[in-house]
């Protein structure tokens, strides 16, 4: 059997997951992370992408947006604005937004505007992309 830690995955609406994982691997402003049973403590910037969870031989993916990863010897914790299973997201409601957020892009008049629209559209993509790729998967129990 493989060496597990505790972890938990929270937002401001709810503890999305806690329990016993074999691995997680996330994307940190440094690039993908992965951590394991007795990695250093560390704190780090998480972006909007994909969040993979083993558990029990088994990859379960959920779309995050930007948060933080706290890994400290007795457990690990994410915190983002949002985190979602791909069967959780509305396929007609990403695509609004994705059309919405790449007119905002087209249509930026600044370049605080355009910054802002281009981390929304990039957060939608991130959704998007988790949703395609795992739609059919099975997921943890919620």
């Amino acid at each position: 059997m493989a060496s597990t830690f505790y972890i938990e995955i929270i937002t401001p609406e709810r503890t999305f997951f806690c329990g016993e994982v074999e691995s997680l691997i996330v994307n940190t402003v440094g690039g993908e992370m992965g951590v394991l049973k007795g990695n250093i403590p560390l704190v780090t910037a998480l972006v909007s992408g994909e969040i993979k969870l083993k558990v029990k031989d088994k990859w379960y993916y959920a779309a995050n947006s930007d948060g933080f990863l706290e890994v400290t010897p007795s457990k690990t914790v994410i915190f983002c604005q949002t985190v979602f299973w791909p069967d959780e997201m509305k396929d007609a409601d990403l695509k609004e937004k994705e059309r919405h957020h790449r007119e905002a892009l087209a249509n930026a008049r600044d370049e605080k505007t355009y910054y802002l629209a281009k981390v929304s559209l990039m957060r939608t993509m991130a959704k998007l992309n988790v949703k395609y790729q795992h739609e059919n998967d099975v997921f943890l129990d919620k």
